[in-house]
């Protein structure tokens, strides 16, 4: 399968944002 660059770091920036909430 082809994998986007982008759309992981969408996805990276997206996971972030969820741990900053969950932890800070």
């Amino acid at each position: 399968a082809i994998i986007d660059i982008e759309e992981i770091a969408d996805a990276g920036i997206a996971w972030n944002k969820i741990n900053q909430r969950l932890w800070f």
